[in-house]
């Protein structure tokens, strides 16, 4: 069966990557939980109904190196679109900037202004949001 369009694109080929990590994240977690690797305890009298909970097993430390796959793929699909939407000769410094804070509500952010002014310079005026 051949394939259309968006299903060969390295941008949609990157996003099912991060879904069968999701469906390996999945797996891993419901074999620990099912596990049940935690107790409650009672704490103080029985009427304040608290309660403390530990954890008696850590999981498997595969799932956070699955989890980190999985936003590695979402991120570099986020990429390729980015790229494939600026013209050819500012590709190589496109990407998708990922911001934690508002680098425009500050004076003190000019170099990260920059960098972001930079990773989506040639992108259409509407693209930008």
């Amino acid at each position: 069966m051949r394939k259309r369009g968006y299903e060969m694109s390295p941008w949609w080929l990157k996003v099912k990557r991060a879904q069968m990590h999701m469906v390996d994240i999945n797996r891993e977690a419901l074999r620990y939980a099912s596990r049940h690797p935690y107790e409650f305890n009672q704490i103080g009298h029985p009427a304040t109904h608290c309660y403390s909970m530990r954890f008696t097993e850590q999981p498997n430390p595969i799932i956070a190196a699955m989890l980190g796959d999985f936003v590695h793929n979402l991120r570099s699909a986020l990429d390729y679109i980015i790229v494939a939407c600026v013209p050819r000769g500012r590709q190589k410094s496109a990407s998708f900037p990922i911001l934690f804070e508002d680098i425009f509500a500050t004076g003190n952010d000019a170099k990260r202004r920059e960098g972001f002014e930079t990773a989506i310079r040639g992108l259409d005026q509407e693209a930008r949001g």
